[in-house]
């Protein structure tokens, strides 16, 4: 879990900051896997199969003073919808009942999306609300099994959507960061490596890129990325001092979800990642497939 200073400037912006809905199912424990069988996901939504999925994702939250990414886990039986034991390492709750309109809830706790960025067929991007407590947002779905990650050398694109928020105060001019614009992820199995790229969809913004280089896989569980480095330019000068400031503080997490039948790889990643600096931060969500 990192946690992060982040202004209350921020916080009204991240208020903003929603999912949507998306896929998720099964894998090697639920019908496919080892001994070269083709691993078996059923998608988020896919209320037919009378089988459970382990989700996994990553939450973001922010309090006003700090900003901290949490990872998420739970279960979902596809038939019922029920979901039971969905955690961000605080809270837990279950709803036996299952979920109307993509919503569950156990009148304290309430997991909920929204449309406001695309989802994949096994990730989508929620919030996580307490009755009068937290509310976080971020990526979860069905993850994909460890073991049915690939250790294939050379790059693998995925593409999606990248949801950004943020302010900027350099001089004194407050500058908002906030867009939806376009993720592009790079990832080579075998190295161990994962970087993501961020274009703006509004050019009057102070930045057109974010780049998060050096992410890695987390060898003790593959479906898992995260740290890196973050930068951001502008006409492809570098602006992330003029737009973060100095001291610099910064993470990013995320996770496979989901299996491609015809390559072999994950289906989709998707992840959150925030930064803080003395004149500014900034913080997002990405889902790319």
């Amino acid at each position: 879990m990192t946690k992060l200073k982040t202004s209350a400037a921020l916080l009204m912006a991240l208020s903003a900051l929603a999912a949507c809905g998306g896929g998720g199912g099964g894998g090697s424990g639920d019908g496919g896997g080892g001994g070269g069988a083709i691993p078996d996901y059923v998608g988020f939504t896919d209320a037919s199969e009378p089988v459970d999925s382990t989700l996994g994702g990553q939450t973001l939250l922010t309090d006003g003073s700090s900003a901290t990414i949490r990872v998420m886990s739970g279960s979902l039986r596809h038939n019922t919808r029920a979901l039971t034991d969905l955690s961000d390492g605080v809270r837990t709750f279950s709803d036996a009942d299952g979920d109307d309109a993509g919503v569950w809830t156990d009148g304290t706790l309430t997991f909920q999306p929204d449309s406001s960025v695309p989802a994949g067929d096994f990730s989508a991007y929620y919030r996580f609300i307490e009755e009068g407590g937290e509310s976080s947002a971020g990526i979860i779905g069905v993850v994909i099994d460890a073991g049915d990650v690939p250790t294939t050398a050379g790059d693998t694109i995925y593409t999606g959507t990248a949801q950004v928020v943020g302010v900027s105060d350099p001089g004194g001019a407050a500058n908002s960061l906030n867009d939806v614009g376009s993720s592009r992820l790079t990832v080579d199995f075998m190295a161990n490596t994962v970087d993501l790229e961020i274009t703006a969809s509004n050019s009057g913004l102070i930045y057109d890129t974010v780049d998060i280089t050096g992410m890695t896989i987390d060898n003790s569980n593959r479906n898992s990325f995260g740290g890196g480095s973050l930068s951001m330019s502008k006409n492809t000068t570098d602006v992330t001092g003029t737009v973060l400031g100095t001291n610099v503080t910064e993470d990013a997490q995320g996770n496979f979800f989901g299996f491609d039948d015809v390559t072999g790889n994950p289906a989709e990643a998707g992840g959150v990642f925030a930064a803080e600096g003395d004149t500014g931060e900034i913080f997002g969500a990405f889902i790319a497939d």
